[in-house]
């Protein structure tokens, strides 16, 4: 285990029930927003040159964006 799991506890004792939970959801959502981003820009599809498979975060991420 490392710090971040260790202190997860005490993080949201400090907040409380409503922040606590509160926080819990909305790093869930942008974890699954950033999950959802790369996995559909890990391999994208390029009607002229077939599947195109990004090596990097930061690619697929340009490629999302353009």
């Amino acid at each position: 285990m490392g710090a971040g799991v260790l202190s997860l506890g005490w993080s949201l004792a400090q907040l409380g029930w409503l922040f606590g939970a509160l926080a819990i959801i909305v790093f869930a959502l942008v974890i699954g927003v950033s999950t959802s981003i790369f996995s559909d820009c890990y391999r994208s599809p390029d009607s002229e040159l077939g599947p195109d498979k990004h090596a990097f975060f930061l690619q697929a991420f340009r490629y999302q964006f353009q």
